[in-house]
């Protein structure tokens, strides 16, 4: 098959979120399986990610967007469709699906959405008949609006190995201070609850007598949060958003003993065998990861909104044994590890893929009637992310020393 990969970079992206990774590793994977792929980016701006695959001899094209550029950017993207001979379309995010869907309804090859996480949408979403997801939860949602094709392609990564010079960088610009406890992720409100879980953690066991240091890494996309990150950062603990740090930190993951994890990032130092975190939305600490309560957090692809049955004062009790003298790091680790082989490694992908591709069903004559409900969704969310931005901007120069 010759399969067109689209994504975006807009106003409300950064460029650098987990989705671009999943798109090139799905894109990786396919080629191995004798896909032809071909990633196009759409956006007020180029990805740095996508530009590094581009860089490593990955199909790509970037198509720059503007509101003045609406109907140029789908000709351009028809344009790569038919030079390339498309078979079909698979947009990886709601905004870029616009220009995909608008393409197909055009040249009448089949479109599908992936939705890469989240939680379900709390209002508009559009109508797309064929989507793949990451998680039960989306499962469950777009199942419930009937009509559609709907199949759970959970988030897969390739193994890799660290960057050994990266990981030195790391050790060179901290002071090792017992358990080292990782939190990859971008210094935004979405992250901050979990951020400040992170260090909540290490400040707990440093309390119980366990020498433990929370390192955070991450694009800082949001200065008043990062100012309240820093202020809760405990003198051991440490902040690294510096893109010789933070781009790519997955290269990193061989510095911690301990990862937080969401969604990819999860899946990616899982592969590396590290006992496992991810955010709780009820508990003041991360959920430790173990046969207990690993199905109610995969349930939600490790995401800020998991919730597990077990009790809060269990998961701590359950943290504190395992930091301690007793503590069984190596089986957790083994555990992690064991999950990955089950669920996320991804050379069962293509063969996942190929049967939802073989599997769609026909749009609807009527589903036309939703694009322009789809165009008002995109603009609005263009328009509050300038919106933001500039405020941020104001802010960050205000701030700034005179």
């Amino acid at each position: 098959m010759k399969i067109i990969y689209v994504i975006g970079n807009f106003a409300v992206n950064t460029g650098v979120g987990g989705h671009y990774y999943s798109v090139i590793a799905t894109a990786q994977a396919m080629v191995k399986a004798g896909h032809q792929c071909h990633i196009v980016c759409i956006g007020n701006q180029a990805s740095p990610v996508i530009n590094d695959w581009a860089a490593k001899g990955g199909a790509v094209t970037y198509i720059r967007y503007s509101p003045s550029r609406f109907f140029q950017v789908v000709r351009d993207l028809t344009g790569v469709v038919r030079e390339c001979q498309g078979d079909l379309i698979n947009a990886f995010d709601v905004a870029s699906a616009l220009f995909a869907r608008l393409v197909s309804h055009a040249t009448g090859v089949k479109f599908f959405l992936t939705v890469c996480g989240g939680p379900p949408p709390k209002r508009y979403s559009p109508l797309i008949r064929n989507v793949a997801v990451f998680s039960k939860e989306l499962h469950t949602y777009y199942s419930g609006r009937g009509g559609l094709h709907v199949s759970i392609i959970a988030n897969r990564v390739d193994e890799f190995a660290c960057a050994p010079e990266r990981v030195a960088l790391v050790e060179r610009n901290i002071q090792r201070h017992g358990l080292l406890i990782l939190r990859i992720a971008r210094i935004n409100k979405f992250y901050e609850r979990s951020i400040l879980q992170t260090l909540a953690l290490a400040a707990l066991l440093r309390s119980h007598g366990v020498p433990a240091q929370a390192v955070i890494v991450g694009e800082n996309t949001d200065e008043e949060v990062s100012s309240r990150v820093r202020h809760a950062l405990g003198t051991q603990d440490y902040l690294f958003s510096d893109p010789g740090i933070a781009r790519n930190a997955k290269e990193i993951i061989d510095v911690a003993d301990w990862v937080v994890g969401t969604g990819r990032s999860y899946m990616e130092a899982a592969s590396h065998g590290k006992v496992m975190l991810c955010p709780s939305k009820d508990f003041r600490l991360p959920v430790l990861i173990n046969e207990k309560t690993f199905d109610d957090a995969f349930s939600l692809n490790f995401s800020e909104r998991v919730r597990v049955a077990v009790s809060e004062e269990d998961n701590t009790a359950d943290i504190l044994r395992e930091a301690g003298a007793t503590g069984d790091n190596a089986r957790l680790g083994a555990f992690a590890r064991q999950t990955f082989n089950e669920y996320f490694d991804i050379a069962a992908l293509p063969g996942r893929y190929e049967q939802f591709y073989r599997s769609a069903i026909p749009r609807k004559f009527w589903d036309v009637l939703d694009v322009p409900l789809h165009l008002f969704s995109f603009l609005k969310a263009n328009a509050r992310a300038h919106m933001k931005k500039r405020k941020q901007l104001k802010l960050s120069m205000n701030q700034a020393p005179t």
